[in-house]
């Protein structure tokens, strides 16, 4: 692209060390952060680009996904015609900071958590799986048993 159109879109350009948070529509505030893959692309304006600074990204994402956050970004939400948080509002919001050991800490014991929380859903899938086929054993077996003659 030419130099000028670089110079009115290089706001929305993203890098693997940013998180990303929508800012219009039913999802404001979801956010994620950006992958390998998108390094150096362009975001659509309905999203905003975060670039940690005193966070690590992947505490920033956890603690932007936080009730503490997302209720102050529902109270900041504009509703005319399509909910908008403007980026202003945005930095208005309270953000504490703790120690770059505790966030780490709060990193590593959320993804801990998270861990022990797909394990169990593994397990409650399996036996899921497990309790359909005795549901099915035990209906096939009452089929086979009213089609026997009885003695």
């Amino acid at each position: 692209i030419e130099e000028w159109v670089y110079e009115k879109i290089k706001n929305y350009t993203i890098s693997s060390n940013d998180v990303y948070m929508t800012i219009v529509g039913a999802t404001i505030g979801k956010c994620g952060l950006v992958p390998k893959k998108f390094d150096n692309m362009n975001l659509t304006e309905n999203a905003a680009k975060i670039t940690p600074i005193f966070y690590p990204k992947e505490f920033l994402k956890l603690f932007l996904e936080s009730s503490f956050l997302q209720k102050q970004f529902i109270e900041k939400t504009k509703k005319v015609g399509v909910e908008k948080m403007a980026l202003i509002r945005f930095k208005a919001s309270i953000f504490p900071l703790p120690s770059v050991d505790e966030q780490k800490a709060i990193v590593s014991k959320v993804n801990q958590l998270m861990a022990w929380c797909d394990e169990l859903e593994k397990k409650i899938k399996k036996r899921d799986a497990y309790q359909e086929k005795m549901m099915q054993a035990v209906v096939n077996q009452a089929f086979k048993t009213e089609k026997e003659p009885i003695n």
